[in-house]
């Protein structure tokens, strides 16, 4: 246990210190302060498990440095594309997109973002991670302990909250997908151009409706003034959950079955400001 102890802190340490880094790169790029990562506390623990990885694993090539450049490059690049598989299996998002970076892989790594990773592991193994032992080192085992336990604890109730949080974001969002379905749907029972995206055929429900399906068109109308108002009413419990994603992961691609949700919620909204 007193062996494994530091390594447990190593972790946090290095979760903090990316999360750190993220942040501060990310604030700069979008000129606001962001809280980079999907947990809500300081930590992005891909950082923690990358750090742990690359010490574990090239502590042997210290004295062989463009080896150990080399294997971080690889290493770093493996757990930065198993995450970002992961993550969108788990969420059905995708939390990073590099398509539009040269030399990417299916947008989930790119050569520019690997070789940065690769720098950073030689910057670790030679300056950082030497400090960092010294300082853990000066702790007491009790404190270390202590210490450990008390970062674990609001890990978990960062973490299940997150979650709760991401789960409930994933339902609404089914349910928008649903809704959405239906209001297409309603929109098909009128004699109109099918051949039109649904939005058009909004705009051409609204503004073209002609004497002689007046009274259908009225009746639908109502239906579908229904359906809005309470695809409007989810629309609106969705916002913060989903402006702090999109804040944190600015580049977060949802799927497929989502965008007529997106399209329907951009429709609203500029309906909304054109009746103002």
């Amino acid at each position: 246990m007193q062996e494994i102890l530091p390594y447990f802190l190593y972790f946090w340490a290095y979760s903090f210190l990316g999360w750190v880094v993220e942040s501060t790169f990310c604030s700069i790029n979008e000129h606001k302060l962001i809280n980079r990562g999907f947990l809500s506390g300081p930590i992005c623990p891909i950082y923690g498990f990358g750090a742990l990885i690359v010490i574990l694993s090239l502590t042997p090539f210290l004295s062989h440095p463009l080896f150990l450049f080399i294997d971080a490059v690889v290493l770093t690049s493996i757990l930065e594309y198993s995450t970002s598989y992961a993550m969108e299996k788990l969420f059905h998002a995708r939390w990073w997109d590099y398509s539009q970076h040269h030399f990417n892989l299916n947008g989930r790594i790119c050569l520019a973002t690997s070789l940065s990773f690769g720098g950073l592991s030689v910057f670790v193994m030679y300056v950082l991670h030497p400090g960092i032992v010294r300082l853990i080192g000066l702790l007491p085992q009790i404190v270390q302990g202590i210490l450990g336990i008390v970062i674990v604890v609001l890990f978990a109730v960062d973490l299940s909250t997150t979650v709760r949080g991401m789960v409930a974001f994933q339902h609404r969002m089914e349910r928008l997908s649903v809704l959405s379905a239906q209001i297409k749907e309603k929109l098909d029972t009128i004699h109109w151009r099918t051949d039109l995206p649904v939005r058009e055929r909004l705009e051409q429900f609204f503004q073209e409706k002609r004497e002689e399906h007046l009274e259908a068109a009225n009746e639908a109308k109502e239906s579908l003034n229904a359906l809005l108002e309470r695809f409007r009413s989810m629309n609106v419990q969705l916002g913060f959950i989903q402006r702090r994603l999109k804040k944190a992961f600015p580049h977060m691609v949802l799927h497929r079955n989502f965008e007529q949700v997106r399209s329907l919620r951009e429709w609203l909204e500029s309906k909304r400001k054109s009746d103002d």
